[in-house]
């Protein structure tokens, strides 16, 4: 009977303490991207990283200790600085309402490692080419997210992210080219 009762306990006890760790929680998160386009080797042309703003609101749903899903909807300032084949230079500005959903595996109670996949939509943009302005034609991105983020106890996280194009975004030059970024937000997660 106590063996019963001690098994009873104890497995009440890690269904309580695994329900406190799975939560839902959602926030905000703003920041800095660097942004630049792949250009395939053997061309002349060349790309460069231009900063933009980040930012939007976040939800993840916590199941346990070490594991998470999150996805965000965020507005995205986009571009790169291109010069062609002694041809001039066009310098993009591409606004995207990003949907990156990431699965995130907890190393320690605050440090994760983050990676999936994010579809990006084209919202607003303007191409620079030899001082006309002309609009862009790229529609839809995809990439490949993957990151780490630190939170603190009090709710702020801090995130770098690397998101790796794997649909070609601009496909207007002879050559295809897709996005590549660095982003780095602080956010809050309201409790």
């Amino acid at each position: 009977m106590r063996k019963l009762l001690l098994i009873c306990v104890c497995t009440m006890m890690v269904i309580v303490s695994s329900a406190q760790e799975r939560k839902l929680g959602f926030g905000v998160k703003a920041g800095v991207a660097a942004t630049s386009l792949t250009i395939p080797k053997g061309e002349k042309s060349q790309s460069s990283y231009r900063a933009g703003f980040t930012g939007g609101f976040f939800a993840d749903y916590r199941f346990n200790s070490r594991w998470a899903l999150s996805a965000d909807l965020l507005y995205a300032r986009q571009g790169a600085d291109i010069k062609l084949n002694g041809d001039g230079e066009n310098r993009m500005k591409l606004d995207y309402l990003q949907i990156p959903v990431l699965v995130n595996f907890y190393l320690t109670r605050s440090l994760a490692v983050k990676a999936g996949i994010q579809p990006a939509f084209f919202l607003d943009g303007s191409e620079v080419y030899n001082s006309s302005i002309r609009s862009s034609s790229a529609s839809t991105d995809w990439a490949i997210p993957v990151g780490l983020s630190y939170e603190l106890n009090c709710g702020v996280i801090f995130e770098a992210r690397y998101n790796a194009g794997v649909k070609y975004s601009v496909d207007e030059f002879d050559f295809p080219m897709h996005t590549v970024a660095f982003a780095f937000t602080v956010g809050y997660r309201f409790r």
